[in-house]
C-alpha cells in the first residue's frame, strides 16, 4: 500500500474511527439503496449486500461503534500507528465505495469486458 496522507483520502481530520466508520456504513446503505431502487440487476446486489454485513459485522466485533472503554477509539489510544493505519483502511474503503457510485460499468447490466 502506498503510504498517502489522510488528507489525501479526504479526511476532514477525524477525531475518531467511530466517525469514520458511520461514513463508511452510510455509503454502503445508499448504495444498497440506489441499486435496490434503481437497477437491482446492474451488479450482483447480493454481494454488495453480503460486503456490507461483513463491513458491519467486522465493526462490530471490533467495537468500531461502542463508547467509551468498549470503543475501538479507546483500545487503540496508546497505539498511534496502528490506530492511523485502521484510519487509512477505513477512508480508503469510504473512497472506494464514493468511486464506485459513479463507475459506469457498475451501473450496466454487463460487466466489464478486458480486450485481448
Amino acid at each position: 500500500m502506498d503510504q498517502r496522507s489522510p488528507a489525501s483520502l479526504g479526511n476532514a481530520n477525524y477525531a475518531t474511527l467511530t466517525a469514520i466508520g458511520y461514513e463508511v456504513l452510510t455509503t454502503f446503505s445508499n448504495i444498497l439503496r440506489a441499486f435496490s431502487a434503481h437497477v437491482p440487476q446492474a451488479l450482483d446486489f447480493g454481494a454488495v449486500k453480503n460486503e456490507y454485513e461483513r463491513f458491519d459485522l467486522w465493526a462490530v466485533n471490533l467495537g468500531l461503534y461502542q463508547t467509551g472503554h468498549g470503543s475501538l477509539d479507546y483500545r487503540l489510544r496508546d497505539a498511534e500507528t496502528v490506530w492511523r493505519y485502521t484510519e487509512t483502511l477505513l477512508l480508503e474503503l469510504r473512497l472506494a465505495l464514493e468511486r464506485s457510485k459513479t463507475s459506469p460499468w457498475i451501473w450496466n447490466s454487463k460487466t466489464p469486458t478486458t480486450k485481448r
